[in-house]
């Protein structure tokens, strides 16, 4: 069968890069399985590869025994050539070595062990066949349960959708709700905002009264202490002019009584007093002058303090107006202040009448 064996061999220098190996096989009774009458195996060993050429096509060295095998050479028989003494052992081999020796050359051992590999692989393919029978059945339970799950999503997907379409419709209508309770939140305090506005500006001007008034206030305050000045002037020069009347008076009736005879002391004693009288009626002129103009101040300063007290009283209740406006959180809450403020006032009211 096999017709010969070629060699070659390439170097360079002393190394070797790559060799190869050539049988050529005569299959005119087909035992290699190749559908072909001459068949060319080959191995070249390089530097860094080995590999195996079926007719000039690359084949893997698994490939390689497999073809080998098939066509009869095994590596578990190692008689395709006789070694020195190899006759001689096998003449004085037993029965059962003989028998033994008859199935290795025959290849009936190889198909006992290709034999038993088969089986063992044929019983671990029906296990593994009973596995896949049982994962089938599981998967096929599964997919029922799959397919009820998906039919209970379906129905959960479309309650779902009428859910969400529900909250929709509510929280649109709760949307809508309360931007009208916040428009009309907006109305009520840009109102409360004017009034606020306005009650401030009122303050404004009760401040700007008040400090006018108060300023008026001071000047007719030093006009009247200037004229208190004046007055306790005057009072003291009519003192003096009465206690020096008096003490003329003494002294003319002193001197009346020295000199009852003496006329012309007479005389100038009566010419003084005469002039003590003239100066105290000229204070006295002087005085009731003077006493129009303070009462006309001092009733200037208790009208001018009327009307301060009257101002403050008004700032008072323009800040009370202005922190009601913001004392109270919502409209129902100033209702309900307001309703109790006239229940009270009735209740006083309803009290009074019946006493």
């Amino acid at each position: 069968m096999m017709t010969g064996i070629n060699y070659s061999m390439k170097a360079q220098a002393i190394k070797f890069l790559s060799a190869f190996v050539e049988i050529v096989f005569d299959n005119s009774d087909n035992r290699i399985p190749v559908d072909k009458e001459e068949v060319r195996l080959r191995r070249t060993i390089g530097l860094k590869k080995d590999e195996y050429f079926l007719d000039g096509k690359h084949i893997t060295k698994t490939e390689v025994m497999n073809l080998l095998e098939s066509a009869g050479f095994s590596r578990s028989n190692p008689y395709y050539v006789v070694q020195q003494g190899k006759i001689a052992s096998l003449t004085l081999m037993k029965d059962s070595e003989r028998l033994d020796l008859l199935k290795e050359i025959g290849g009936t051992r190889v198909y006992e062990e290709r034999r038993r590999e088969s089986l063992k692989i044929m019983q671990e393919t029906g296990n593994k066949r009973k596995q896949i029978i049982q994962v089938v059945q599981y998967l096929d339970e599964r997919l029922k349960e799959l397919d009820e799950e998906k039919e209970e999503l379906r129905k959960y997907q479309q309650l779902d959708k009428q859910r969400k379409s529900l909250e929709y419709t509510i929280y649109d209508k709760e949307l809508h709700d309360a931007r009208q309770k916040l428009l009309e939140v907006e109305e009520s305090r840009s109102k409360i905002s004017e009034k606020s506005a306005k009650m401030y500006n009122e303050v404004l001007n009760a401040h700007e009264e008040s400090r006018d008034l108060e300023k008026v206030l001071k000047d007719l305050t030093k006009e009247v202490q200037a004229l208190n000045k004046e007055k306790e002037a005057a009072e003291k020069q009519q003192t003096e002019a009465i206690k020096k009347q008096a003490e003329l008076e003494l002294d003319v009736k002193d001197m009346l009584e020295r000199f009852s005879g003496n006329i012309q002391a007479k005389d100038d004693a009566i010419k003084q007093l005469d002039i003590l009288q003239k100066e105290i009626q000229d204070s006295q002129k002087e005085l009731n002058k003077i006493s129009p103009i303070y009462d006309e101040h001092l009733s200037k300063e208790k009208d001018i303090t009327k009307r301060i007290m009257e101002r403050e009283k008004q700032l008072s209740i323009l800040y009370q107006k202005q922190g009601r406006a913001t004392q109270f959180s919502s409209k129902a809450a100033r209702d309900k202040w307001l309703q109790k403020e006239i229940d009270d006032l009735q209740r006083v009211l309803s009290s009074n009448l019946a006493q």
